[in-house]
């Protein structure tokens, strides 16, 4: 292999772990966005959490038919109860049970 080939390569092997490492999964950057927000979202989501789990809760925020929200409530929903419960423990608001 020529010597600038190689260098590519490894250019692309070294850089491509640093660049996943930061790119936050779109679900998450969802439901960051209904606990940080303050619209009409983050107040359902607010609601929600008062008597409902985080994952139950993400969703109510994404109740929409935007075709922006249809897609976030798809990624929510595929990462599942479980990750998203674990995700928001560390920021959970206050009112939230």
């Amino acid at each position: 292999m020529k010597k600038s080939v190689i260098l590519g390569l490894l250019t692309i092997a070294l850089a491509t772990p640093a660049a996943m490492a930061e790119a936050q999964p779109e679900w998450q950057a969802s439901a960051d966005s209904c606990v940080s927000d303050t619209g009409a979202g983050h107040q359902k989501y607010i609601q929600s959490c008062k008597d409902n789990d985080q994952f139950t809760a993400v969703l109510a925020c994404l109740d929409s038919d935007a075709a922006d929200k249809s897609r976030a409530r798809g990624t929510i929903l595929k990462a599942g109860r479980y990750s998203v419960n674990k995700y928001l423990s560390k920021n959970k608001p206050s009112q939230c049970k």
